[in-house]
């Protein structure tokens, strides 16, 4: 016991030393500050209540009662978005509304509230330690090194020390609504709109010689702790936040809102069916309907297939052999079903060793009183799925297709092999034509008698917004203008257990081009319905209606009417 008394005391007085010489070093760095402050005294948190989480409402009272000299703000979400929608434009209110996690709307608010008034900003779990005090940092702006990640250093920015106007933050919000915009994800969860970014608007050698850095816990100055998290930060804040980790958000690539269509009507055709393929009676169901306008009344071919997803957008069946079939049938105005379904005639057994059978994703097109199809099938010859086109015949009782490979001539076919999907009929120039890619607008021909297309013209008028677009509806042309409807789609790849599954994310986009091909406009990213897959190639544009037919999950086969004055209105529009 008298040991241990020894001990205790020796421990104690290396503390206390510890202690004092650790007050004595920032009172000294403090001494070497120039005390006329330039930053005005604000201090900016917040949370995404303005009810506190007890030990995090003792921390911010430490905080305020450490630092009396500034006036105290605590925003919550509303009081962000308020304050957004009072001082900035729309596109950045709109970036506030789009972005998902709490912690991306609090990084764009931070940029937005400190270049307009300047001050401090904080993060919610920080506190003054060793006798810091905030004012000491007033002198100047002041920015954090963080930790190295991947060989890189960056900014840290849970503490800002800033006047009104700075560039940086100027920067950071227009980055931030070009993102959103664009709905980037780039390489890792911070560099959407947190620490990445910031970094990308400071030179390298900058950053290392900032006073500041992070260590993971403290920010530090000279080797001396002045702010320092709060103990079970963490857990309160995973009992108490309000939408999911950021970090999980981003690996699902599920960071942002998307709006979804209204229909004034729509039609669920989804059912299952029985058939017999290759001598087995299988299960196949209902997924991407076609719809096409027959003056009168309306054809609908409807894609059967032999797997389905969940809801968080991974594949719930894997067959050992991809099947699709097709069947389809005509309904009057009403959507009322006038005659008989007929399935498409199928070789399947000529198909049998292909890696997947059937004919995917039928666009139709009617071209000068001929109807044509377009169709994802697989090419024995190259082992790779391509691209089959040919006449549609729409009279006929049976349902009879001839599957005419069509070959790109733009690359080397016997060297390269590319996965050909998505191609979009459109009429340019008075031809038939087809969209082949997006960024930049690339249109083909094909010529139907050697089977081969080639691309007939580039434009460079179109923005980096349809980068990674595809498809996915024919052009319909309404008045002066070409319609498509385009998606985007976003895929992350987990393994466990050896086992890997992808998860998909689709959006859905307006594109307006005039009648030679040059970009009007275009519409932010919707989707119709709130599902992580969907896949639309039916467009009708008639007496002010629109009418579109899609799948979600691939399982459910749905046409819906849109009034045009809710697609022009309630999304919002982009002029090229």
């Amino acid at each position: 016991m008298f040991l241990f008394g020894i001990f205790k005391k020796k421990q104690n007085t290396k503390q206390q030393v510890k202690k004092q010489a650790i007050n004595q070093a920032i009172q000294t760095n403090v001494e070497n500050y120039n005390f006329y402050s330039i930053i005005p005294l604000n201090l900016f948190q917040t949370w995404h209540t303005l009810d506190l989480p007890p030990k995090m409402k003792n921390s911010v009272e430490l905080l305020k009662r450490q630092n009396p000299e500034f006036t105290y703000y605590l925003y919550d979400d509303k009081m962000c978005r308020d304050f957004i929608e009072q001082n900035y434009d729309k596109d950045v209110l709109y970036s506030f509304d789009k972005l998902k996690p709490g912690a991306y709307k609090s990084d764009l608010w931070r940029y937005c509230v400190l270049y307009k008034y300047g001050g401090i900003y904080l993060d919610i779990k920080f506190s003054c330690v060793n006798g810091f005090k905030l004012k000491y940092l007033t002198n100047k702006e002041y920015f954090v090194r963080d930790r190295i990640v991947n060989s890189t250093t960056g900014i840290y920015q849970a503490f800002l020390v800033t006047l009104p106007n700075n560039t940086i933050l100027y920067n950071c919000i227009q980055k931030i609504v070009e993102n959103v915009k664009n709905n980037v994800y780039n390489y890792n969860p911070y560099s959407v709109t947190g620490p990445q970014l910031m970094s990308s608007y400071f030179n390298n050698l900058d950053i290392d010689r900032l006073d500041l850095w992070f260590d993971g816990n403290k920010i530090i100055i000279n080797k001396l702790p002045i702010l320092s998290t709060y103990s079970d930060y963490r857990k309160e804040q995973f009992f108490n936040q309000k939408t999911k980790y950021y970090y999980d958000m981003w690996n699902d690539k599920s960071i942002y809102n998307y709006p979804i269509l209204n229909p004034k009507t729509k039609i669920d055709l989804s059912k299952q069916v029985n058939l017999n393929i290759l001598g087995q009676n299988i299960s196949m169901l209902s997924s991407t309907p076609t719809i096409i306008d027959l003056s009168n009344n309306y054809l609908i071919n409807i894609r059967w297939i032999n797997y389905n997803y969940n809801e968080d957008g991974s594949k719930k069946i894997i067959p050992k052999l991809w099947l699709s079939a097709n069947s389809r049938h005509i309904v009057d105005a009403s959507f009322n079903k006038i005659n008989d379904e007929i399935f498409l005639e199928e070789n399947y057994l000529e198909q049998i060793n292909y890696k997947f059978i059937g004919l995917e994703d039928i666009r139709i097109f009617n071209f000068k009183n001929d109807y044509y199809y377009i169709a994802t099938y697989f090419d024995k010859n190259r082992n790779v799925p391509s691209i089959c086109s040919g006449i549609y015949n729409i009279k006929n009782d049976s349902y009879n297709l001839n599957k005419n490979i069509i070959l790109p001539k733009m690359y080397d076919l016997n060297k390269i092999r590319i996965c050909e999907k998505n191609w979009s009929f459109v009429i340019y120039k008075n031809e038939l034509c087809i969209v082949y890619k997006w960024f930049p607008l690339q249109i083909g021909k094909i010529d139907y008698e050697k089977n081969e297309m080639n691309i007939i013209d580039i434009k460079y008028n179109v923005p980096y917004y349809f980068k990674d677009a595809r498809g996915s509806t024919s052009g319909v042309i309404n008045g002066n203008e070409i319609w498509f409807v385009i998606h985007k789609t976003q895929s992350v790849e987990y393994t466990n257990n050896k086992k890997s599954t992808t998860y998909y994310n689709y959006q859905h986009f307006f594109a307006v081009f005039d009648l030679d091909m040059n970009l009007i406009r275009y519409s932010e990213l919707f989707k119709f319905e709130d599902c992580k897959v969907e896949f639309c190639i039916g467009i009708i544009i008639k007496n002010n209606d629109m009418i579109l037919s899609y799948s979600a999950l691939d399982t459910k086969s749905i046409i819906a009417t849109y009034d045009i004055d809710y697609i022009n209105n309630n999304l919002k529009w982009y002029l090229n």
